[in-house]
């Protein structure tokens, strides 16, 4: 995966396959990938900042296909 910032897009090439996103519009995070477990802990760090009372972060794919992260 590469991923570049050419002016105001974000462009992202993957084998044969090629993205242009708006810079705007995007946000790097610190993931090895997006899956819901990796997106949990990502949130859960983040917002535990804030808010130090969290106990657990839960991140739904789709119906019946749900993550958390607990620490």
């Amino acid at each position: 995966l590469e991923i570049t910032e050419k002016g105001s897009q974000l462009e992202v090439r993957s084998a044969d396959k090629f993205y242009s996103f708006p810079r705007e519009d995007c946000l790097l995070i610190p993931t090895r990938a997006t899956t819901a477990e990796e997106l949990a802990a990502y949130l859960y760090r983040e917002l535990q900042k804030d808010l130090p009372q969290l106990q657990k972060v839960y991140v739904a794919e789709s119906k019946g296909s749900t993550a958390f992260y607990s620490e």
